[in-house]
């Protein structure tokens, strides 16, 4: 399969106070009936949750949607986007939530993203 990237004609970084990242607890904790607990690493890939705010406009806006629906079908693919942070490229995959947006001019709007980054 070919590898997915964030479209170049949409913003490139976020607005930089919506950043937030946060580390996902990859580890499984058993309770025996005796003892203390038993603790595991869940798997060797590391999540870490993101979210963040784009500023589009309505063009850009019909651009995000035809990527969510066609390229990344509805969100069940992950993708590449350069990382608001490190500008290195980061594997990201859409939450289950998918997107949400709020106008803030007849012309655009602030699109919300919650993801998870994938690393292996």
């Amino acid at each position: 399969m070919t590898d997915i990237y964030w479209p170049a004609n949409l913003p490139q970084k976020p607005l930089l106070d919506s950043f937030n990242e946060q580390a996902v607890a990859q580890i499984a904790e058993f309770q025996p009936d005796i003892g203390e607990a038993l603790t595991r690493r869940r798997s060797t890939v590391q999540i870490t949750q993101i979210s963040m705010n784009f500023y589009m406009t309505i063009e850009q806006l019909a651009i995000f949607k035809n990527f969510y629906q066609k390229s990344i079908s509805g969100g069940a693919l992950a993708f590449y986007m350069p990382h608001p942070i490190t500008g290195g490229s980061v594997k990201v995959k859409i939450g289950t939530n998918g997107y949400t947006y709020n106008p803030v001019t007849n012309d655009a709007v602030v699109l919300q993203l919650k993801m998870n980054t994938i690393t292996t």
